[in-house]
C-alpha cells in the first residue's frame, strides 16, 4: 500500500458493486419482458411478479456486496467506522431509489396497484432490516469479490469532475471547497420550501433522513464531503422523481442552490 485509503475510494469501490447490481437488474428485466412478450403476456400479472422478483434479485445480492465491502474497509483501513457505515447506508438509499425505478412500478398500478405497493413496500423494509442487522452484528456478509481494473470509461452524469490517461507524468486535480454557512443556509432553505410539497408520507420521510443527515455533517468541526454529497444525490433523486404538481415553485428554485452548496453542480 502506497497511500492511504479515503473515504472517496471507499465510495468508488462500494459504486462499482452497486452499478453492477444495476446492470445485473436490467439484462434480468429485459430478459422477462422478452419472454412475457413472446407468449402475449405483457402488462399482465406474471409480469409484475417476474419483473419485481428480477429486480429484487440483485437487489438483496447487491445489499449483501456493499455490507460485505463495508465490512472489509473497517477491518483494513484506520478510516472512521462511523463515517464509513453513514456513507454506506447513504448510498445504498440511493441504490434502493435506483432499483424501485427499474421496476417501472407506475404502469403497473392500473393492474394492481396494492401488489405493486406492497412489493416496494418490501425493498424498504428490507433494507431497514439489512441495516439494523449490519448494525446490531448479527448480518456478517461475506468480503465481495475486487473490482476489476478497466481502461474504458463509461460516463452517465459528470459535474465538477475531470477525467485523464493515467501515465507516469500525468497530474489529476479536483477540488471542491465546502462553504458551511452557505451549504446551512441552502439545506434551511429547501427544507422550509418542501414543507409546502405535500409530498407523500414516504418520500417525505426519505427527504427528512436525508435533512438530518446533511444537519449533522454540518455540525461537525470537520464534515465528510463524500457523505454530504452521497445525501445530496439521494435528495435529487427524490426530488426529480416527484410528479410535476407536488414540485413546488420555492422546491424547484431551492434544490439548485442546495446541489450547488454540496458541489453537486
Amino acid at each position: 500500500m502506497f497511500r492511504e485509503p479515503t473515504l472517496n475510494d471507499f465510495l468508488d469501490n462500494l459504486r462499482w458493486h452497486l452499478n453492477k447490481a444495476s446492470r445485473n437488474a436490467v439484462h434480468a428485466v429485459n430478459a422477462c419482458r422478452a419472454q412475457l412478450a413472446s407468449s402475449g403476456r405483457l402488462q399482465s400479472s406474471a409480469e409484475i411478479i417476474m419483473v419485481f422478483d428480477a429486480v429484487r434479485n440483485e437487489f438483496d445480492a447487491g445489499i449483501e456486496t456493499a455490507f460485505g465491502e463495508l465490512k472489509r474497509t473497517i477491518k483494513r483501513t484506520t478510516l472512521d467506522r462511523i463515517d464509513l457505515r453513514d456513507a454506506t447506508v447513504s448510498c445504498l438509499e440511493n441504490f434502493r431509489l435506483e432499483m424501485e425505478a427499474l421496476t417501472r412500478a407506475d404502469q403497473y398500478r392500473s393492474l394492481a396497484a396494492q401488489a405493486v405497493d406492497e412489493r416496494l413496500m418490501a425493498f424498504d423494509q428490507h433494507l431497514a432490516f439489512a441495516i439494523r442487522q449490519f448494525d446490531t452484528g448479527f448480518f456478517d456478509p461475506d468480503e465481495p469479490e475486487r473490482p476489476n481494473v478497466s481502461n474504458s470509461i463509461n460516463i452517465g452524469t459528470m459535474t465538477g469532475s475531470a477525467i485523464q490517461q493515467g501515465s507516469s507524468a500525468a497530474t489529476q486535480s479536483v477540488q471542491f471547497n465546502l462553504n458551511i454557512d452557505e451549504a446551512k443556509a441552502a439545506a434551511a432553505a429547501f427544507e422550509s420550501a418542501i414543507r409546502t410539497a405535500q409530498l407523500p408520507q414516504k418520500q417525505l420521510d426519505e427527504v427528512t433522513a436525508d435533512l438530518h443527515t446533511i444537519a449533522a455533517q454540518l455540525s461537525k468541526a470537520s464534515p465528510s464531503v463524500a457523505i454530504l454529497q452521497e445525501a445530496g444525490r439521494s435528495l435529487r433523486n427524490i426530488v426529480e422523481g416527484v410528479t410535476a404538481g407536488l414540485a413546488t415553485p420555492g422546491v424547484v428554485a431551492a434544490a439548485p442552490a442546495l446541489w450547488s452548496a454540496l458541489g453537486l453542480g
